[in-house]
């Protein structure tokens, strides 16, 4: 790895700088949304008693649910404009290069904000809450003509002269309010000041607006007390209220209201400056690329470092994975004594693929203290599987500290005094050093594929059927697990998503972290309303803890007896691995004898040859004269006779030598024979000479049913050791830190120090947490480099490389999982801005940081020195997963051809199309015409329509597939064409609209997800083929696509535009077409 300091520094700065053009999408804020109101200008203008704080019928605008006899604070979202207006300005400023793929990848749909608020359920403006966009500000100083002067310091500056001018507002707002006997809720008066504050402050003027602000209604489900009542704004009042403006124009002495106390409506104290520090609402990276910027520029990262790792580049690389050198370090690395002696406990008739093994004992050893790993598994490959792994040997490990443990409580050094918000908490106990390092966080920029990882882990289906028996603080992950609805039931967890335990959470986001909060304290088993008894068992943490006291007798013998099951466990692994290093002694043993019978062989064989020879040169006539060349003869013949002596000497030697072993072999077998009974079918590499074929890649060596079943005993006893400790270190003392959990997630723990001891204590007994890279920085922001032992970052090809730095930075550990050969990541930045600062502060391979060309995983993969260059021509990809379990063909067979250079290896062999389906086996359905609009072709809209008719009519409901397209035009116009004309007696609207959900969208759309039908629908036309072109550019599109089928794939398209382009070529010579007549009734020729 070769480290340069100040390229790190500008890789850093150069992200740093493009997060301020980071444009989020208020996509859960769209009108028509549950709980969202939406007020143009105009409205404000001429309505104040339109807010739904002052006349509480307005709050039924929210929606159906929404009733102004019920509790609700609100959240302000103010200065709305449209993404597409903000990616205009970039282009406009820049020029249009007009490149289809910056279209197709950007992220420009729906509207963002420039600042948001939050409101009591008085309607008071609450002031240190406000949250501020970078985007219109920085956008702003472009149109001003200075691009190359944009600095977050500045920025900081200018939020900071902007919140004082709040507060000017908020003192008049008050005292016009106090004149005329108003109570101090926020009115239209203030909000239109607010917005034309907000306009100076950016520089930016949208020039479309129909939306001026947006209301979000927050329910509290727990206020009983009686609502507000109605404030109506007067005719009297207004003529007041107006004069805001004036008197706001000529207040100017502003720098008073920094000496005298502000009022604070809701919270009825004094606001410091440090508690009105501005939120960022756009990026939630801009302080951690900040942070981490500090950090490399004061040294105080260790080189090896996951972050320092990540920032550099690879000057020395091991011989390719799949070379023949890179073979040998395979067959190095996945040794039976390099494996971790933990297992997730799946399945004991399942084994790893040979490349998961590789991965897993390689990341085992080379990040035993620290560093980064990445790790390339295209879809269906076992990542997840790959990751359980993982997770279950650190259990081990850990659980291995605490076996050696003389008592429970010498886990701890001491105590410590917490502030928890106001309070302190006393009593709250450090963990010793040699238990922390083992704290686990799941990241992504895919919301579903992180929440989906730590929601299976706990699982019941996610281990085997064999180890029913597991069972850690069960009772608490189905209720963490159940649904708990607004009218205070709980719903009983279906047979396929019970639980085993609470060995991971999903948090991440504020949402989450406050259900998590509610689900294991707070929301108590007794005061819920049961759907079902079962719902019943259920439990919050501390009663669970409390029942497992009362149920184990002496906890301290309990303890000491769970330690020597745990011991045990592990010595029932090391003797399996002695056991099975046994056969493999035998298997050399036998390759040994093998090679001595070839030797002896080939001597025999030489020998037959030499005596030939001989016999022909003593067959040939001498003259009686001894001329040299009959001496030459003579002195040949006797050396030829020596070397048959000599071998036979040899042969006899070699034969001796291969019937001792050979004796010793068979008597080995036989002793062994019981060995052979319990780890039937084992395989070992040495007795493999091709790593290539199909049945060494979909199994390790060395991996018997038997030692699976033991590595997952030990796992199931690591558990049990868990939850042995727990329970008895709970009682006057870890119940102190138990206690402050749900402080901890919700940020109410603000001491660095403090929050770093309480977390490592919440991964003692919850060692998984998921979240969003989005809600790292919030979820740890009291965490410092290195303080989370391991992190595991999923789908990490879908990420931009800026994204990861905060959790990076915060690991001791990094695994990187993903496949840049999937779908690239979206732009959420407009591409002009991300070029211009590149080339400016990278120069000529800004590229190769660039997120609208890298990933997360191309960053990861190019400094991991194991991997390969023979699956992909473009990228480096570190450790690949090979073995597909997931498509059948032809889906399998397009992917690998496309994407993977033929590399990959399908699980079955059983991989062909069955059954009968009413639209056939896999194909291409030809069809074409003109487009409307971008790239969609309307008679390819009915086709679809036709096959769900069809599907519906057979079988009585729709089907369970996607609909997906390359572009984002052609999925628009076909979802609302869709609505419109599907007509069916027994499918309603709402039920068709639901259907939909989640079933057509972009290729993007579908990155991680899976259904047994898939239909491709390609748009585009000649007129229109330079689209269908770039779609076709790269593999990435068509593979992603593919490989969400399960079971059949559909393509609809001209087979004219598409079926000579590259990628989509092969996929035309191997899907049968089927041509559809002009006016697509038929779905054969």
């Amino acid at each position: 790895m070769s480290f340069n300091k100040q390229r790190a520094i500008n890789i850093l700065s150069y992200w740093h700088q493009i997060e301020f053009f980071n444009c989020i999408d208020l996509k859960d804020l769209r009108n028509g949304k549950e709980g969202v109101i939406h007020y143009s200008g105009d409205v404000l203008a001429s309505d104040p008693n339109c807010l739904p704080w002052l006349n509480r019928e307005n709050i039924r605008r929210a929606g159906r649910g929404y009733k102004p006899d019920r509790q609700y604070t609100y959240t302000l979202y103010l200065g709305i404009f449209k993404n597409s207006e903000f990616f205009d300005q970039a282009k406009n400023y820049f020029g249009d290069e007009g490149r289809v793929d910056w279209e197709e990848r950007k992220s420009e749909a729906g509207s963002t904000c420039v600042a948001s608020f939050k409101l009591s359920k008085e309607g008071s403006l609450l002031l240190d809450t406000l949250e501020m966009s970078t985007a219109p500000w920085a956008l702003g100083q472009v149109i001003q003509g200075n691009i190359d002067n944009i600095r977050f310091d500045d920025f900081e500056k200018e939020c900071e002269k902007l919140l004082h001018k709040f507060q000017s507002l908020e003192k008049l707002a008050s005292n016009l309010k106090e004149s005329i006997n108003l109570p101090h809720t926020l009115t239209t008066f203030e909000i239109v000041e607010i917005l034309k504050i907000l306009g100076d402050w950016s520089g930016f003027e949208p020039q479309h607006q129909d939306t001026a602000i947006i209301i979000k209604l927050n329910p509290l489900a727990r206020d009983q007390s009686q609502p507000p009542q109605n404030t109506y704004i007067t005719a009297e009042s207004v003529l007041k209220l107006q004069q805001l403006s004036n008197e706001l124009a000529v207040y100017e002495d502003i720098s008073s209201v920094e000496e005298e106390p502000v009022y604070n409506h809701f919270e009825n104290k004094n606001i410091t400056d440090d508690e009105l520090k501005v939120s960022i609402l756009n990026s939630f990276f801009l302080r951690d690329l900040e942070r981490a910027r500090d950090l490399v520029q004061q040294d105080k990262l260790d080189v090896s470092s996951p972050l320092l790792t990540y920032l550099s580049s690879t000057d020395k690389r091991n011989p390719d994975l799949l070379s023949p050198e890179g073979e040998k370090i395979i067959r190095s690395n996945v040794l039976l004594p390099n494996t971790p002696l933990g297992r997730w406990p799946s399945d004991s008739a399942n084994s790893m693929s040979l490349m998961q093994q590789f991965a897993i004992n390689t990341i085992d050893q080379d990040l035993n203290d620290q560093g980064l790993y990445s790790v390339n598994g295209p879809p269906g490959t076992g990542k997840t599987t790959m990751l359980r792994d993982l997770v279950a040997n650190n259990i081990v490990n850990r659980a291995r500290i605490i076996s050696g443990l003389d008592h429970p409580h010498s886990a701890f050094l001491g105590d410590i005094t917490v502030k928890v918000g106001g309070n302190v908490r006393r009593g709250v106990k450090r963990l010793i050093p040699e238990l922390a390092g083992y704290e686990m966080v799941v990241v992504s920029n895919n919301n579903s594929a992180v929440e989906n990882i730590s929601k299976e882990l706990p699982q019941s289906r996610a281990v085997g059927k064999e180890f029913g028996n597991l069972n850690y603080l069960k009772p608490v992950a189905q209720k963490l697990a159940a649904q708990h609805d607004d009218k205070n039931n709980i719903h009983p967890l279906a047979e396929d998503d019970d639980c085993w335990g609470l060995v991971s959470a999903a948090l991440g986001n504020s949402d989450n972290r406050k259900a998590f909060g509610a689900k294991i304290q707070f929301s108590k088993i007794e005061s819920l309303n049961h759907i079902d008894e079962s719902s019943k068992n259920y439990s919050t943490l501390v009663p669970a803890i409390k029942a497992l006291i009362k149920s184990c007798g002496d906890v301290h013998i309990n303890f000491k007896a769970v330690q020597k099951e745990f011991l045990q466990a592990e010595k029932n692994v090391k003797y399996c691995i002695s056991e099975i290093s046994c056969l493999e002694a035998i298997v050399k043993a036998e390759k040994e004898r093998d090679r001595i019978a070839s030797e002896i062989s080939q001597l025999k064989e030489r020998i037959l040859a030499t005596k030939f020879f001989l016999s022909k040169m003593e067959m040939k006539k001498t003259s009686i004269v001894r001329t040299k060349k009959w001496c030459r003869r003579i002195t040949l013949i006797k050396a030829f006779r020596l070397r048959v002596e000599h071998k036979k000497l040899e042969i006899e030697r070699l034969e001796t030598k291969w019937f001792r072993l050979n004796a010793s072999i068979l008597q080995d077998k036989e002793k062994n024979k019981a060995l052979y009974e319990k780890h039937d079918g084992i395989t070992f590499g040495c007795n493999l000479d091709n790593l290539e074929c199909k049945e060494t890649q979909r199994s390790t060596f060395g991996h018997s049913r038997a030692l699976n079943k033991a590595r997952s005993e030990l796992t199931i006893k690591a558990f049990n050791l868990h939850q042995a400790w727990l329970v008895a270190s709970y009682e006057g003392c870890f119940s102190s830190n138990v206690n402050i959990f749900n402080d901890l997630v919700t940020g109410n723990i603000k001491d660095y120090e403090h929050a770093k001891i309480v977390w490592q204590s919440f991964f003692m007994v919850i060692p998984v947490v998921s979240s969003a890279f989005a809600s790292v920085a919030n979820q740890f922001s009291k965490l410092h480099g290195g303080d989370i032992g391991w992190l595991f970052i999923d789908e990490a090809g879908q990420a931009t490389p800026q994204q990861a730095v905060g959790a990076v930075m915060r690991s001791r550990r990094v695994v990187v999982v993903g496949d840049p050969l999937q779908v690239e990541p979206v732009f959420t930045t407009p591409p002009e801005f991300v070029e211009y600062f590149g080339k400016k502060l990278l120069g000529e391979d800004w590229d190769y940081w660039s997120p609208t060309i890298a990933s997360v995983q191309t960053v990861a993969d190019e400094v991991n020195p194991y991997g390969t260059r023979l699956i992909s021509q473009e990228f480096w990809l570190g450790s690949p997963l090979r073995v597909h379990r997931r498509c059948k063909d032809p889906m399998f067979t397009i992917a690998n051809e496309i994407a993977y250079n033929n590399k990959m290896i399908h699980g079955s062999d059983d991989v062909v199309e069955r059954g009968e389906f009413i639209w056939g086996n896999s194909c291409w359905f030809d069809v074409y015409g003109e487009v409307t609009g971008k790239h969609y072709v309307a008679e390819q809209g009915v086709f679809v329509l036709q096959l769900l008719y069809r599907y519906h009519q057979h079988n009585g409901q729709l089907p369970d597939c996607y609909i997906i397209s390359p572009f984002k035009d052609v999925t628009t116009q076909l979802l609302s064409f869709l609505k419109r004309n599907f007509h069916q007696p027994t499918v309603d609207k709402d039920q068709f609209s639901n259907w939909l959900r989640g079933r057509v969208g972009t290729v993007h759309t579908f990155q991680g997800k899976e259904e047994k039908v898939v239909l491709l629908v390609l748009g585009a036309s000649f007129e229109t083929k330079g689209a269908a072109t770039w779609a076709s550019s790269k593999p990435n599109l068509l593979n992603v696509a593919v490989t969400r089928a399960k079971d059949r794939i559909f393509l609809i398209g001209s087979e004219q535009v598409w079926g000579s382009l590259s990628h989509f070529s092969f996929a035309n010579s191997q899907l049968p077409t089927r041509t559809i007549n002009e006016n697509a009734e038929t779905l054969y020729a």
